[in-house]
């Protein structure tokens, strides 16, 4: 019977990788039996924690860093278990892929052959498989609970307060030079895009009736710390989020005053636009981009790529079929 120092001297002689290999295969192996049968309950706050905290960029295949390939690796793994697992379960959705997404990814996978650099083509194929699991399982537990934001509202709910609480006690670390926040994120419009997803669950569940009490405090929360990160693209993106979500719940709303105010809505946006017509001469579409430019901070190519992207037109005439 090897003694417990014997096998740290076994497993510190293996190196970190299969050190990590091993401990991550124990917790998988405890994790699972309850993993399995409740994915609504780890996968979000895991999506949410690994795609947040700053450890190795945040690019979700891991770009070199050992942190994120093990986390996104060990995620993409559990997804699979998961859908084996369930695949017979009568109350879940079964899954149904369509044809011409089963045939994009059969070309992508083929033209591994034909690439340049093919085993940076695999890994890069492993994470759209990898990601595609994570689709299928976020969809179908949304179909299951009949509601895709009462599955990330408490995880949402919990990073974003912890980003809130970072921002007051260590202002050193959550600020930016310029000011901007970013809380525990890399970067300003990481934690700008997440307070924009925040807000729009927390918006959603307002408007719902009978849970606008307690997530009204986290809709407010939300949207400072969405003004807070000076993240021009997550506000203008809110803007016009939020205006979908007000429209769409007054559209099915059948309160009389949700349904006024709607209509009120629809017919000042119309004299807006008549009146500003008849000033200018001209319909405003032109001045309302013209306004979303100077706010986003961006030209009329809003990447700044146009002189690659007409490089890539010339390579694709070149062999259009090869990649």
């Amino acid at each position: 019977m090897p003694s417990v120092q014997l096998v740290f001297q076994i497993l510190a002689g293996l190196g970190p990788y299969f050190t990590v290999a091993i401990l991550l295969a124990l917790a998988v192996g405890l994790f699972l039996p309850w993993g399995v049968m409740h994915p609504q309950k780890w996968l979000f706050a895991y999506i949410a924690g690994v795609s947040l905290l700053p450890f190795g960029g945040n690019d979700p295949d891991g770009g070199g860093s050992l942190y994120k390939q093990i986390t996104w690796g060990l995620l993409y793994v559990l997804c699979f278990v998961v859908l084996v697992r369930t695949r017979k379960a009568t109350l879940l959705p079964k899954i149904r892929y369509p044809l011409e997404l089963l045939l994009l990814y059969g070309f992508l996978f083929v033209s591994i052959g034909w690439s340049d650099y093919p085993l940076s083509s695999f890994k890069r194929y492993i994470l759209l498989i990898g990601l595609l699991l994570i689709a299928t399982i976020s969809s179908r537990q949304a179909l299951l609970d009949k509601s895709f934001t009462r599955l990330v509202d408490k995880p949402f709910a919990v990073f974003l307060l912890c980003g809130a609480a970072i921002a007051l006690v260590w202002p050193s670390v959550a600020f930016d030079t310029d000011g901007s926040l970013r809380a525990y994120t890399s970067h300003k419009n990481t934690w700008g895009q997440f307070s924009l997803l925040c807000s729009v669950v927390f918006l959603n569940k307002v408007l719902t009736r009978d849970q606008a009490g307690p997530y009204l405090p986290l809709l407010l929360v939300s949207v400072t710390l969405l003004v807070l990160s000076k993240s021009a693209t997550s506000l203008l993106g809110f803007f016009f989020s939020s205006c979908c979500v007000v429209l769409a719940h007054s559209v099915t709303s059948r309160n009389v005053v949700a349904r006024l105010l709607l209509l009120t809505g629809i017919l000042g946006t119309a004299v807006a636009v008549l009146v500003y017509s008849i000033l200018q001469g001209t319909l405003p579409f032109d001045a309302l981009i013209e306004m979303v430019y100077k706010v986003t901070d961006k030209s009329s190519t809003l990447t700044g790529r146009t002189e690659l992207w007409q490089l890539m037109s010339a390579e694709i005439v070149r062999h259009p079929w090869f990649g």
